[in-house]
This record gives structure tokens, C-alpha cells and sequence, in this order.
């Protein structure tokens, strides 16, 4: 089983504050908009993420690297249970956004 991070955003009033990773790309995204943000492509060009990294990214739309505008409070690597459970919620973002699921490494 690979491994799911929960990244834990810098809320500046934004619509989301949790993104679920695995293998370097968005499964999940809580509160709300996953609809925009499953299937995102992180870019690791300064290793691992921690609290404060920035967050490079495949932009969804144009597939350019771009920057998000909320820094990392934390990284959190799931236990096998909890992330069982997002893969569950990733597979169901897959079938909402008409993925295959290999596009979101399950």
C-alpha cells in the first residue's frame, strides 16, 4: 500500500485547508473543492514538504508548474487505516471527475 500524506494548508480564508497526497498527487481536498483540485500534480523541487515549504504544483487546468498561495502548516503521513479511508473518498473523486483511477495512483 503506498503511503497518503495529509497536507495541512495555511488558511487565509480560502475554501480549502487539506489536501490528501499520494505518490505526489491530490486525492482529496477538504473542506471543499475538490472538484478543482483531485488529480493536482505536486512538484517536489526542494525536496519533501514541511510546515512553511511552498507548494509546487501541476496548475489543473493549464498543466504549467505554478506556486499555491497558502505555505504548508504540516504534513501528516496517514496510518494505513486512515488512509484506506481517503482512497475510498479518491476513488469516488475518480468516478465524479470521469478519471481513470491510475490518473490519481490507485
Amino acid at each position: 500500500m503506498a503511503t497518503v500524506q495529509k497536507i495541512t494548508l495555511a488558511d487565509r480564508g480560502q475554501d480549502f485547508t487539506e489536501w490528501f497526497v499520494r505518490d505526489g498527487i491530490v486525492i482529496d481536498c477538504q473542506p471543499h473543492q475538490g472538484k478543482v483540485w483531485v488529480g493536482t500534480r505536486l512538484e517536489y523541487p526542494a525536496g519533501p514538504l514541511k510546515e512553511g515549504s511552498v507548494v509546487h504544483m501541476r496548475a489543473p487546468v493549464s498543466g504549467k508548474i505554478t506556486t499555491l498561495n497558502y505555505p504548508v502548516e504540516s504534513v501528516e503521513l496517514l496510518s494505513n487505516e486512515d488512509a484506506a479511508k481517503v482512497e475510498v473518498i479518491g476513488r469516488k473523486w475518480a468516478e465524479m471527475k470521469g478519471m481513470a483511477l491510475a490518473d490519481l495512483g490507485l
